[in-house]
């Protein structure tokens, strides 16, 4: 797996919001926006859900930055 990079190309701080996308993505889980809150999907959602809705406000804007969308 490559380290994320930031859109202009430089390395990303290791708690940077990617490197988590990046471990949802590894956990086998997706990510859904339910009126206007992300949930997980996935059998590992419930280990992971306190995570995500802790974290939402930064995923939120790093895919606004990168033009992503929610995965799921």
């Amino acid at each position: 797996m490559t380290r994320p990079t930031a859109p202009d190309g430089s390395v990303l701080p290791s708690k940077h919001v990617a490197h988590f996308l990046d471990t949802l993505r590894w956990a086998g889980v997706t990510l859904e926006d339910c009126g206007g809150r992300l949930l997980v999907r996935g059998d590992r959602g419930g280990l992971l859900q306190a995570e995500v809705t802790r974290r939402e406000g930064a995923i939120r804007a790093w895919w606004k930055v990168t033009g992503e969308e929610v995965q799921g």
